[in-house]
């Protein structure tokens, strides 16, 4: 019985349920939707059951084999539930003409498969061909998604994966295809370049492909997928030895986190846009937690990549309409609730992943003497925290359909509830310093949105 528990079991089983997704789409329509969620929900139970065999390790010498710690295990768990979140936020497709084509329940099943052979692999030549499925996938995916093609679309952002892939494989050729810990530094550098190709060609140059999906549960999926395979290779490193051009990296995760900022500025009443820049924000967090605070602190941040972003992204179109209207708290409290907590990650407040993941890397930087990169990150923090809080409110009620699914809203209630977590570290060892930068910008940010909002026409204002 514990083959049930393994990697190869739990990857297989998801992409057996995109084949039996395409074949009901064939024979059966009306069992897309009921074997998705089948598939997906007894996937995650089986991680649940993986815990109890960690760590998973391959055999020595082999060219291919599975790796899963702790870390990689809880990452694995985001995907997983956000997998299970977006199948049930998907609807059951009605017209003909969609059903005789690959439904998109299949996508999901297929993405969520190849992405978790990436999160699992345990040896670099695993990794570099989980990441070509990955790609290939990807692409794939994309074009499906697009309801009008155009292959420049989908060829850009399929060529930095590529270059990902590319930069990987040098890696491991500069590393003799040895285990994690042997790799020299030059290797590590490449492994590098490669997560920052994984994490950026999704948000960047397939952010135009991805707002042209024809559905938002296939786009946030091609948006996260590539970044969390990145941010497995990152934990694998990190938790085997020290990472070469420290301070070099540290500017670009800090410039990750300006640059979604900035993205996320321009268009604050665009939901999948706000969403779309920010997991370069989220994924900025990543990189400086593994850096400096080690694979834990990464792993809590990238939940928040997986889920806080997930919730801005397929956030409703509005989330001021009544609750005294008929079926109103489905309408209002699932994404009110997850807007709330995908606040509260991203700023790194406690209770949530994101406080795991940015009190660690604080208390990192404070005894390395690095009071100015907390001073930074923790100014960063005031726009993000009024960027999040104006994408949520800047929309009218008159917009809301109060037709709203029940198994939609357990997608979204699943989704915020993966963002809580009890603190990993001792509240009463944590620096009044850290306290300040994670308090003081949720402040500011609050009061200074609060001010934008008493502005006339703040919102024409921003998007200009």
């Amino acid at each position: 019985l514990m083959i049930l528990f393994s990697p190869v079991w739990l990857s297989g089983l998801l992409l057996l349920g995109a084949a039996l997704v395409a074949a009901a789409a064939r024979y059966r329509p009306r069992y897309i939707q009921g074997t998705a969620l089948g598939v997906t929900a007894v996937t995650l139970l089986l991680w649940l059951g993986m815990r109890t065999r960690l760590p998973i390790t391959p055999a020595p010498g082999s060219l291919y084999g599975w790796g899963v710690d702790q870390w990689t295990w809880s990452l694995s768990g985001a995907w997983l539930l956000l997998l299970l979140g977006v199948t049930l936020i998907t609807r059951q497709p009605d017209d003909p003409d969609t059903l005789s084509r690959f439904p998109k329940q299949g996508l999901i099943l297929l993405l969520g498969g190849v992405t978790a052979a990436a999160l699992w692999a345990g040896t670099p030549a695993l990794a570099v061909t989980a990441w070509l499925l990955l790609a290939l996938v990807w692409a794939a995916a994309g074009w499906f998604s697009l309801p009008e093609k155009n292959l420049r679309m989908v060829s850009l952002p399929f060529g930095g994966l590529l270059l990902g892939v590319l930069a990987l494989w040098y890696a491991a050729a500069l590393g003799s295809g040895g285990e994690w810990s042997t790799w020299p530094a030059a290797a590590r550098t490449a492994a590098l370049l490669a997560i920052l190709g994984q994490m950026g060609s999704a948000p960047l140059l397939g952010r135009q492909m991805i707002l042209a999906a024809g559905d938002r549960e296939t786009a946030v999926l091609l948006l996260l997928a590539p970044g969390l395979s990145g941010a497995a290779l990152l934990l694998n490193l990190t938790a085997t030895g020290p990472m070469p051009g420290l301070l070099a990296m540290t500017l670009i995760g800090l410039l990750l986190v300006l640059a979604g900022l900035r993205r996320a500025w321009v268009h604050l009443a665009q939901p999948a846009q706000v969403g779309t820049a920010l997991a370069l924000t989220a994924s900025g967090f990543v990189i400086l937690d593994g850096l400096w605070a080690g694979p834990a602190a990464a792993a809590a941040d990238g939940r928040v990549l997986a889920l806080a972003v997930a919730l801005l992204f397929l956030g409703e179109p509005v989330r001021r309409a009544s609750l005294r209207e008929r079926n109103g708290w489905l309408v209002v409290g699932p994404p009110l609730l997850g807007w709330l907590l995908a606040l509260a990650a991203l700023a790194g407040l406690p209770l949530t992943a994101g406080f795991n993941g940015r009190a660690a890397l604080y208390q990192a930087w404070l005894p390395a003497n690095g009071w100015a990169l907390v001073l930074v990150l923790a100014l960063l923090h005031v726009p993000l925290v009024t960027a999040v809080f104006l994408s949520g409110t800047a929309r009218p009620d008159e917009a809301v359909e109060l037709t709203p699914s029940r198994a939609a809203a357990g997608g979204r209630l699943l989704l915020a509830l993966g963002l809580l977590a009890l603190p990993a570290l001792p509240l009463s060892e944590v620096s009044w310093v850290t306290w300040l930068a994670l308090l003081l910008p949720v402040a500011l940010g609050l009061g200074l949105a609060r001010f934008a909002q008493d502005l006339p026409g703040w919102e024409t204002a921003v998007h200009l």
